[in-house]
């Protein structure tokens, strides 16, 4: 009986770590599809997202309700997503030199579920949350891009 438990034991932690690193895994996939789309569709822009569990959820301006509408749809149907928990609002979105390093951002942004941006004047705000050694390699890719300045919110796991 004792020899039954430990091999319940054993199955069960080998079952919930393929679950939570599958999960992980999956959440990247998702922000990988977001981002193309955010790249080829407008109504992307002033947009922040992220994935947690499959569950996307998404912050910034929109310009109308109807975009605002269009986008969530689009996100429902990306491959993956759970659910959508929308947090934007109808706003105003100016495409100019920081909506271009956005789009930059963003395309290395899409190798980490869990991070997002806002750019205002050059200067880039993180947030999220990272494993430390992530962390670095994302400030690393990040000041490829001639940043003015990054400002660092992320937190460590």
């Amino acid at each position: 009986m004792m020899f039954i438990k430990k091999q319940m034991k054993k199955y069960l932690l080998l079952i919930s770590s393929i679950l939570f690193f599958g999960c992980k895994s999956h959440d990247k996939d998702i922000k990988k599809a977001i981002a193309v789309h955010a790249k080829e569709e407008l109504m992307f822009a002033g947009i922040n997202y992220i994935v947690t569990n499959g569950t996307v959820t998404l912050t910034g301006n929109c310009p109308s309700q109807e975009l605002k509408n269009k986008l969530v749809k689009r996100i429902q149907s990306t491959s993956g997503v759970k659910s959508v928990i929308d947090k934007t609002v109808i706003g105003s979105v100016v495409l100019d030199h920081d909506f271009v390093l956005k789009q930059k951002i963003d395309s290395v942004l899409s190798r980490y579920a869990t991070v997002e941006s806002t750019v205002k004047n050059g200067v880039v705000v993180l947030t999220g949350d990272l494993k430390k050694d992530e962390s670095e390699q994302l400030l690393q890719s990040l000041n490829r891009l001639s940043i003015k300045n990054i400002v660092n919110n992320l937190s460590s796991k």
